[in-house]
C-alpha cells in the first residue's frame, strides 16, 4: 500500500500544475476579450458612441476640427501688423506736416503707437493733440515754458512722477521724442482718469490746467477741444486709407499744397547775362 501511495504523488502534482495553467489561460483569454472590447468602444470609434435600444449607436461628429496655432507664426504676424500700423501713423504725420523727414516721422509714429497702446489712449486723438500743440515740431518751445511735441511744462511737472518716473530730470530731455511722448501721455491719462474718463474735460485740463469747464459751456464748445476733435476725425480718415506712401524730406514740397504747414517756396535764381567779349586783332 505504501508503494502505491508514493507512486500517485507525482501524478497529483502534474494534475495541479495542468489545472493552474488551464485557469491562467482562461483568465488571460477573458482579459483579452475585455481589453479588445474597450479598445473598440473607446479607441477604434473616433466619433461619439451611445448605447440605446440594446445596441451601440455611432453619431456623426459635427464639431469643427481643432486648429493648433503655430506660436512662431502668430508672433511674426503680430509683428507685421504692428509695423504696418506704425508705417500708417508715419504716413499720417507726414500728411499733416510735410516738413517732417522720413526718419523723424517714423520715430514719432513708433513711440506714439507704443505709449498709446500701453495707456489705452486713442492714437488719432493723440496725434491731433500733438499737431494742435506743436505742429508736430519736436523742438518747439512756447513763451509759457512748454516744450516738445506734447508741449509739456517743465516748471509745472518737474517734481511730479509723470516726469521723474520717466527719467526727465532736466528741461532739455523734453525735446527727446520718446520721453516727450511718454510724459505727455502720462499726464493726459492722469487727467482722463481724474475727470471720470471724460475726454473733453481731460483735453480742457491739459490745455488750461483747470479741473472744471468754463461756466455754461460744454467741453466740445471750447475751441481747443473742438479743434482736436476735428483733426481727430481727419486723422481717422487718413489712417483708414489702404495705400500709403512715405516720402523723404526732399519730396515735401510736392505734398505741401493745402496743408496747414506749407513748405517754403523755392527761391528764384536769375540767370546772369554773359558779357560779349570783343577781340581786337
Amino acid at each position: 500500500m505504501e508503494e502505491k501511495t508514493e507512486e500517485r504523488k507525482p501524478k497529483e502534482k502534474v494534475s495541479l500544475i495542468h489545472k493552474m495553467l488551464t485557469l491562467g489561460t482562461l483568465f488571460g483569454g477573458i482579459m483579452l476579450i475585455i481589453l479588445a472590447s474597450a479598445i473598440w468602444i473607446f479607441g477604434f470609434a473616433t466619433k461619439p458612441i451611445f448605447f440605446t435600444d440594446g445596441k451601440f449607436v455611432q453619431l456623426v461628429d459635427t464639431r469643427p476640427p481643432i486648429v493648433v496655432e503655430n506660436t512662431v507664426t502668430k508672433t511674426i504676424t503680430l509683428a507685421k501688423d504692428k509695423e504696418k500700423e506704425i508705417q500708417k501713423i508715419a504716413f499720417c504725420l507726414q500728411s499733416l506736416q510735410p516738413r517732417l523727414s522720413l526718419e523723424v516721422a517714423q520715430v514719432i509714429a513708433k513711440h506714439t503707437y507704443k505709449e498709446c497702446t500701453e495707456k489705452g489712449i486713442q492714437i488719432p486723438m493723440w496725434i491731433a493733440l500733438m499737431f494742435v500743440e506743436s505742429s508736430l515740431d519736436p523742438m518747439k518751445s512756447s513763451n509759457m515754458g512748454a516744450h516738445g511735441l506734447s508741449q509739456v511744462r517743465y516748471s509745472t511737472w518737474k517734481e511730479q512722477p509723470e516726469l521723474i518716473d520717466n527719467g526727465v530730470l532736466v528741461k532739455d530731455k523734453l525735446f527727446w521724442i520718446d520721453l516727450n511722448i511718454k510724459c505727455g501721455t502720462a499726464i493726459f491719462k492722469k487727467f482722463y482718469e481724474e475727470s471720470g474718463r471724460k475726454v473733453g474735460t481731460a483735453l480742457w485740463r491739459y490745455n488750461s490746467g483747470q479741473t472744471k469747464l468754463p461756466e455754461n459751456k460744454k467741453a466740445y464748445d471750447i475751441d481747443y477741444v473742438s479743434k482736436i476733435m476735428y483733426y481727430t476725425y481727419k486723422i481717422v480718415e487718413i489712417l483708414s486709407q489702404e495705400e500709403t506712401s512715405l516720402h523723404t524730406i526732399s519730396d515735401a514740397e510736392v505734398l505741401a499744397e493745402s496743408v496747414v504747414a506749407p513748405a517754403a517756396p523755392v527761391p528764384e535764381v536769375k540767370e546772369k547775362t554773359k558779357k560779349s567779349v570783343v577781340k581786337h586783332e
